[in-house]
C-alpha cells in the first residue's frame, strides 16, 4: 500500500468563501430578474429571481461550510484535516473505516463533489472550491484505494 499526502491551501476563510458565492448568486439572480421582467413584468421577475436566489443561498451555505485541507494515508491509516466553517477538525482511522466517492448532483448545472464516509456515515462533502476540481477528486480516489 503506497503512502499518500495531499494538501490543499485554503483559498479563503469561511466568510470570504460565502461572500463569493453570494455575489455570484446575486449576479445570476439579477440576470434572471432582467430577463423575466422584459417578458412578463418586474413583479414576476422579482418573484422568480428571489426564489432562485433563496434556493441558491441555502445550497451555497451548505457547500461552503466544509473545506478539506489535508488528506494523508500512511501505514494503513488515513488522516483527514478539514475546516467546518472556520473551525479546524481532524479525523483519523484505518483505511477500512473510510470510503471516498465522487458524487454528481444535477441542479442548475452538473455539480461534482467528493463525499467522505467514515464508518458508513457521511462525514463531509467537498465541493469544487478553489483548486478542488473533478481531476483532483479522481486523483484522491485513486490514491486512497
Amino acid at each position: 500500500m503506497k503512502d499518500f499526502v495531499f494538501e490543499m491551501g485554503e483559498p479563503s476563510n469561511y466568510e470570504e468563501r460565502g461572500n463569493s458565492s453570494k455575489r455570484f448568486n446575486f449576479l445570476i439572480s439579477f440576470g434572471i430578474f432582467a430577463l423575466v421582467s422584459l417578458g412578463s413584468g418586474w413583479k414576476y421577475g422579482l418573484a422568480i429571481a428571489f426564489v432562485f436566489w433563496f434556493v441558491q443561498y441555502i445550497k451555497s451555505s451548505r457547500w461552503d461550510k466544509y473545506f478539506i485541507v489535508c488528506i494523508e494515508k500512511k501505514d494503513g491509516q488515513v488522516k483527514v484535516r478539514y475546516k467546518e466553517e472556520n473551525q479546524q477538525k481532524e479525523i483519523i482511522g484505518s483505511i477500512e473505516d473510510f470510503k471516498i466517492k465522487k458524487e454528481i448532483a444535477f441542479n442548475r448545472s452538473r455539480t461534482v463533489y467528493l463525499a467522505f464516509y467514515y464508518k458508513e456515515s457521511l462525514l463531509l462533502k467537498q465541493f469544487e472550491i478553489g483548486d478542488w476540481n473533478e481531476k483532483v477528486f479522481d486523483e484522491i480516489i485513486l490514491a486512497t484505494t
